[in-house]
């Protein structure tokens, strides 16, 4: 007999073949199916606070309440392998979290492949208690469905002694989070040559006291968590701050040492390699140093910073620091007696690891005119001369006629808003040069910084160097405006 290839087909296997069908055509259908909750729109890391004055990232994108009024960043990225157009991304906060959102919907015309760019919200944290919150965020496109995405972020409360405001004295801070408060008193400043390094300190003093005492060796937060990465840095961020505060906020740029650390979300915390390194900080380590007695608890520990500068402290440089310091552990058992641990650590030289390489700064024109498009393009790349590109560095520029008309504005490397071509390393943004503003020449300046990670890791701290002297130097850049 003929063999028409028929034959495989046999009474016994026919339904095996149905089921492989209808198993195809069940995967297929939920593949494309809305209800399958898939999504090539993915958001990247967690959501980050950024000052919405001069658009630069806060030290660890933890939400300042003090500040109020936060702008919510989130990276998103595009998994699939063709553009996805008209990305819709929204942000929604759980009842009783006290957080107002404001702009709470973003869209993006399209994402090209494998390319990540960033969306604003806006949300006011006035009166928002220290905590970590769950919000939800949702991203859908024209090619993928709704998906919902659960992401934490972190807020904090603090508050610059009132009487000092100048730094004239004495400037305290208290922090406050979920387990307690850390209070900063800065005795001394380095008071180097020029702006960039005079509030750097020399001596100060860090009380950490919890809520809850606890007993063993650690504390209760995890050194990966917020707090010994956070805490201190936020309430200490005014040593060598970063002018694009001022400029953005349109104050007179020779006052520079007018600041609030509620308002001042962007400070450029250059001498904090000092007392928080990217290993370990003194409290943790202190706590690995000294071992309670059985039945103690710890209720305070406290942090006394010596430090000098051989090299100038700049913001952005590669500079030492020769630190001494004493942790003490204060412990108190049932009975109520009090006990005290201290661990010692003398001349020790500590590196500023949050420095970068050569960086660039350009306009598309030389001289524009008023309500004429100008585009903003800068570079950046690492100490080791490898240039930074897609979300590895965040950079912003400040743009200014005068102390009183000037703009904040976000470049990307996302082929986004005249961005020619996405990871290359050029950062772009492209912004109408306002008919309001006086004509005459406009100055830029430039800002770098690290890009949030993970919690262990620094964000918002500054990675380029900034003209030492007055004030001005932070100018780069001039355009003509007629």
């Amino acid at each position: 007999m003929e063999n028409t290839g028929l034959s495989r087909y046999t009474p016994n296997r026919l339904p095996q073949l149905l089921w492989h069908l209808l198993l195809v055509i069940l995967v297929c259908t939920l593949a494309a199916c809305p209800g399958a909750n898939h999504s090539n729109i993915e958001p990247l890391h967690r959501p980050f606070a950024v000052n919405p004055f001069n658009k630069q990232q806060r030290v660890l994108g933890i939400f300042e309440a003090e500040l109020g009024l936060n702008l919510v960043g989130l990276y998103i990225t595009n998994t699939s392998g063709s553009v996805e157009t008209n990305v819709v991304v929204n942000l929604d906060v759980p009842v009783g979290t006290g957080i107002r959102v404001t702009r709470g919907s973003v869209r993006v015309p399209q994402i090209e492949p494998a390319v990540s760019t960033i969306v604003f919200f806006e949300a006011d944290f006035t009166g928002v208690a220290t905590d970590k919150y769950d919000l939800k965020v949702t991203t859908s496109s024209d090619q993928s469905p709704a998906k919902d995405f659960e992401m934490r972020i972190f807020t904090a409360v603090t508050k610059l002694n009132p009487s000092d405001q100048d730094f004239s004295g004495h400037p305290t801070f208290a922090t406050s989070f979920p387990e307690g408060t850390l209070t900063v008193d800065i005795e001394s400043f380095h008071g180097g040559p020029n702006w960039r390094s005079m509030f750097a300190p020399t001596r100060e003093t860090m009380s950490l006291v919890y809520k809850e005492p606890f007993e063993g060796k650690m504390g209760p937060v995890p050194y990966k968590d917020w707090l010994w990465k956070a805490a201190g840095l936020v309430g200490k961020g005014l040593v060598a701050f970063s002018s694009g505060y001022y400029l953005a906020e349109g104050i007179d740029e020779g006052d520079v040492a007018k600041t609030s650390a509620a308002a001042g979300g962007a400070l450029m915390t250059v001498a904090e390699v000092a007392t928080f390194s990217d290993e370990e900080d003194p409290i943790f380590r202190g706590q690995k140093s000294t071992t309670p007695g059985a039945g103690e608890k710890t209720y305070k520990e406290i942090v006394t910073l010596d430090a000098t500068y051989p090299e100038e402290p700049l913001c952005g440089e590669t500079f030492k620091a020769n630190t001494s310091w004493v942790y003490t552990r204060y412990t108190r058992d049932g009975s109520g007696a009090e006990k005290t641990y201290e661990y010692k650590i003398a001349d020790e030289i500590k590196v500023n690891q949050h420095a970068g390489g050569a960086h660039t700064l350009k306009t598309d024109k030389d001289s524009y005119q008023a309500g004429e498009l100008a585009t903003i393009s800068a570079t950046l790349k690492s100490p080791s001369g490898t240039a930074w590109t897609g979300d590895q560095a965040y950079l912003s520029v400040v743009l200014q006629a005068s102390s009183a008309h000037n703009v904040a504005l976000v470049l990307t490397d996302d082929g986004q808003g005249g961005d020619a071509t996405p990871n290359d390393g050029t950062y772009t943004v492209t912004t109408k040069l306002s008919s309001d503003w006086p004509t005459g020449k406009w100055s830029l300046a430039i800002f770098g910084q690290k890009n949030l990670f993970s919690f262990n890791e620094y964000g918002g701290l500054c990675v380029i160097t900034i003209g030492a002297g007055g004030p001005n130097a932070v100018w780069e850049r001039t355009i003509t405006v007629n």
